[in-house]
């Protein structure tokens, strides 16, 4: 059984099957076989001629506005306390590099026992490495998130670009805004 496709003047998709006689039972609307094109919000119609449509500026504007969501208590304290592991983790792992480095200069002091603790540096520099792997850091989406719903300031998203969680482009994405730059000393 052979069937098309056709559209209601509305853009009703509307299924054409072909009969016995090998003719197509088209709908009693009006109907036409141009599809309504890609990108035409509602509403919509078939002149005869085309398809009239808003286009995506216009069907936003004819939105309500949105108003700004302010943050629940419990989402202000998620955002801090976000904010808190992050620069916790971040501090642990400097320490873990600087403990790291200590362990190292140690080995150069007994040529005998240098190669074993040269060793135990690599390892923990490894399991430093290793630790920021695993993500201990929030992503992007998780900051981007609590900065729409204004849990975040634009001085908390400079701070994770400070910390090295985000960089001054995913700042601008966030904010809209370009990373300030820090006068020179």
């Amino acid at each position: 059984m052979n069937f098309k496709q056709v559209y209601l003047y509305d853009g009703t998709p509307y299924l054409a099957f072909e009969n016995e006689e090998g003719e197509y039972q088209y709908p009693e609307e009006s109907w036409t076989e141009n599809p309504p094109p890609s990108g035409i919000y509602s509403p919509f119609y078939f002149n005869g001629n085309e398809w009239i449509g808003t286009t995506k500026e216009e069907y936003e504007e004819s939105l309500p506005e949105k108003k700004p969501h302010i943050p629940k208590v419990s989402e202000i304290m998620l955002a801090q306390a976000q904010m808190q592991v992050t620069k916790t983790a971040n501090q642990l792992i400097k320490t873990q590099q600087k403990q790291a480095d200590t362990l190292t200069e140690l080995t150069k002091k007994e040529q005998r026992l240098k190669e074993i603790e040269q060793r135990q540096a690599n390892t923990l520099v490894e399991i430093a490495k290793l630790k920021g792997k695993f993500n201990m850091y929030p992503g992007f989406d998780s900051i981007k998130y609590f900065y729409d719903i204004n849990c975040y300031t634009n001085e908390d998203i400079q701070t994770y670009v400070e910390l090295g969680v985000t960089t001054k482009e995913q700042y601008k994405e966030i904010t809209g805004e370009d990373y300030p730059e820090q006068p020179q000393a």
